[in-house]
């Protein structure tokens, strides 16, 4: 069963993802969040780390992620930058734009640095089959694994920025109007569709309504 009630401009889930056939990706909560980080082992396990890092500590696409390069993300002492510009010709919205990081997002990543030759010019996540980036659809189909192996089933690597979305905005107070910047979303209406709470934040917020 499924469950939606619409509060002003907050729409609230009990399970599944949101209405509409188009983005399956729904928000996860933080222990589906260190779930999914913490199938992220073996040999890949930094690299797949810091791929969801990008996505739930930042707020990317996932084709964003794959067309990083290292001097983007990488300053010359080799530390991660705590924000970085991704120009207009690799965004969906066909906007320059410049992404942060968090901190968490950033030791996660560094960690992967850490590991690595980085070399300027150079993808920060190579694919495996030659010197060029990891591809987008590899990508998605990563995460998607990634997802399944956590036991968090009918969602999509797109689940990130909302989950980041839903987590600024939620939690952290963050208005959905600068929330619409830091995701370089065409209008806020376009933001408000990516915030999504669940039946237990509804119950909390009631619960402790007062005036």
């Amino acid at each position: 069963m499924r469950f939606q009630q619409n509060m002003g401009n907050i729409h609230f889930r009990t399970r599944g993802r949101p209405a509409g056939k188009s983005n399956p990706a729904y928000p996860l909560n933080d222990n589906q969040v260190r779930s999914l980080f913490g199938v992220c082992v073996g040999k890949h396990g930094l690299r797949n780390r810091a791929i969801l890092a990008f996505c739930f500590h930042s707020g990317a696409r996932i084709g964003t992620v794959a067309d990083l390069k290292v001097e983007q993300v990488v300053d010359s002492a080799g530390k991660v930058k705590p924000s970085y510009v991704v120009h207009s010709s690799n965004e969906k919205s066909k906007r320059t734009h410049r992404y942060y990081l968090t901190k968490e997002g950033r030791s996660i990543i560094q960690d992967y640095v850490n590991q690595y030759e980085m070399i300027n010019g150079n993808p920060l996540f190579k694919s495996q089959k030659g010197k060029g980036p990891i591809n987008k659809n590899s990508l998605v189909r990563l995460v998607s694994r990634l997802l399944r192996q956590a036991g968090i089933e009918d969602n999509s690597s797109h689940c990130g920025r909302k989950t980041f979305a839903t987590k600024m905005h939620f939690t952290h107070k963050v208005p959905i109007q600068v929330l619409s910047k830091w995701l370089n979303h065409a209008s806020i209406s376009q933001t408000e569709k990516y915030v999504v709470g669940t039946l237990e934040e509804q119950n909390d917020i009631m619960a402790s309504f007062t005036y």
